[in-house]
């Protein structure tokens, strides 16, 4: 089992924090970001974890090294342009030879991520997106599921008329290595409007 954290963005909706820190260790109650994600992942069981990052990469680099410090073993995919959440999934190919768990880089959580892989390998899914209910489901995109949890569609910032859940995603996947065969090497690609509908 893999950890793979989306860390790459620039934060320019946290900006001026984010002019000289990169958004991922941005301090949260006197801790970088970053750092729960890697807690989390941690207590889920995953010891080995992949950043891809683009946006500041020393930054981080130089903050968590080889992840020693925090009990884990941290390897980096620093990306030269951002790819979005599937092509940084693919720039990391070359250490994703197992199944991944991904966190996008904004994701502050206490779900129980050892439920979730369990879920995964119960339903022998190639994908599991975690989903999470708001109040206000026209300003976001819409995941719609089957009464047993398998996604039915997108359905991308519906109109009043068209909502017909109120789950989006929460930007935490469990993917096996097999998904990568449908992201292109090297150019943007996204999980959201390219990976998952393919599936």
């Amino acid at each position: 089992m893999k950890g793979l954290i989306l860390a790459g963005g620039k934060g320019t909706r946290l900006r001026p924090l984010t002019i000289n820190t990169p958004k991922p260790i941005v301090p949260v109650a006197n801790s970088p970001f970053l750092l729960y994600q890697v807690d989390l992942m941690r207590s889920g069981g995953i010891n080995e974890i992949i950043l891809s990052l683009s946006y500041q990469p020393r930054k981080i680099e130089d903050l968590l090294k080889d992840g020693s410090d925090y009990g884990v073993w941290i390897r980096y995919a620093v990306e030269g342009t951002p790819l979005g959440t599937g092509g940084a999934f693919k720039n990391a190919e070359e250490h994703i030879d197992a199944t991944a768990v991904v966190f996008n880089g904004d994701v502050l959580t206490d779900i129980d991520l050892a439920a979730v892989i369990a879920h995964h390998r119960e339903k022998r899914a190639v994908a599991t997106i975690v989903l999470t209910p708001v109040e206000n489901p026209s300003a976001y995109g819409l995941v719609e599921t089957s009464p047993d949890g398998w996604i039915q569609r997108f359905i991308e910032k519906p109109g009043p008329d068209e909502i017909t859940c109120n789950t989006i995603n929460a930007g935490i996947y469990v993917l096996e290595p097999s998904v990568l065969k449908y992201m292109p090497k090297g150019e943007p690609y996204s999980f959201e409007r390219g990976l998952f509908p393919t599936l």
